[in-house]
């Protein structure tokens, strides 16, 4: 998309208590005609954007199975599952890490990096928890998330 093209970014949304979610919302970026380093680089971002969607309701999964049983936190498939999902996590961070964006993309890229590690923090905790069954993980994990999500929010508005 060159110009005006919508970028879908997880937005924090209020949640009850011990639960983490995420809403996609369209995001217009400006009509100023847009370099084709910078319409690169938006795709790139909103790539990104859409594969830390859906690891996020896969940690929301993790987190609420583990919630509704601690027993879950010593299951091994349930191990088997964050094993997964923090390898998805690093991928994701390492690609997050290759970007160049563009001069004036810079404080984009700045919080999608910190959105990156907060993801993989998240996903380090609720190993953490699968090898200790330690429960305070998951509030960890969850407040991880929340600030990832912050910095997903913040890259919205860089980008627009």
């Amino acid at each position: 998309p060159a110009t005006g093209g919508g970028l879908l970014l997880p937005t924090p949304t209020p949640a009850a208590a011990g639960a983490t979610t995420t809403a996609s919302t369209a995001v217009t970026t400006t009509a100023a005609p847009v370099s084709a380093a910078d319409a690169n680089y938006i795709s790139a971002v909103q790539g990104i954007v859409e594969t830390y969607d859906g690891i996020v309701q896969t940690l929301d999964s993790l987190i609420g199975d583990a919630r509704r049983d601690a027993a879950t936190l010593t299951n091994p498939d349930w191990a088997n599952r964050v094993n997964a999902t923090l390898v998805l996590l690093r991928r994701t961070a390492a690609s997050v890490g290759e970007l160049v964006p563009p001069a004036d993309r810079t404080a984009a890229q700045d919080n999608l990096v910190n959105a990156a590690r907060e993801y993989t923090n998240a996903g380090n905790a609720l190993s953490q928890a699968a090898s200790t069954a330690a429960v305070a993980q998951l509030d960890v994990a969850e407040s991880a998330i929340q600030a990832a999500n912050a910095s997903l929010a913040a890259v919205e508005n860089a980008l627009r």
